[in-house]
């Protein structure tokens, strides 16, 4: 009677997997729904910064500028006198750095086309520790210029 009821609660336990996880493949990053994605508005707001502060805290030492827009997008531009931009695609930056939580020792500065999947990356940020990263508000479109070989 206790061998059942022990194999009854193991079944149970595996019966309540999430399924959003179960098509997700260990180290892989599962695709919340855009209703599960719940970041602090005014958390999220204040992370944004205009242009002359992000530039500004581009001189930094320990800052990492990132660059999450996808290579399929068409060659718009990057904004102008950033050094050291690292191109991490959004697809690979949350898989391969944030839930590896790498870099939670430097200032993350990071940018996308127009600052569309930014609350998307926020929560994983997060989600995974990060404290320490800051956006460039409207992304990169507000400050264009003809964008070098990115590659």
């Amino acid at each position: 009677m206790i061998t059942f009821f022990a194999m009854f609660l193991l079944l149970g336990t595996a019966a309540a997997v999430n399924p959003a996880d179960a098509n997700t493949a260990p180290g892989e990053v599962s695709a919340p729904d855009k209703e599960t994605i719940v970041v602090d508005e005014d958390d999220f707001v204040g992370r944004h910064l205009v242009w002359s502060y992000f530039q500004a805290l581009a001189e930094r030492e320990d800052v990492m500028i990132i660059d999450v827009r996808s290579d399929f997008l068409p060659a718009a531009g990057d904004p102008p006198g950033l050094n050291n931009v690292r191109p991490i695609p959004l697809e690979i930056f949350l898989p391969n750095f944030a839930a590896r939580k790498v870099h939670q020792d430097k200032t993350l500065l990071i940018f996308d086309e127009s600052g569309l999947e930014l609350r998307r990356l926020q929560y994983h940020l997060q989600k995974h520790g990060y404290d320490d990263y800051f956006f460039l508000e409207g992304g990169a479109q507000g400050t264009l210029s003809p964008r070098a070989n990115r590659s």
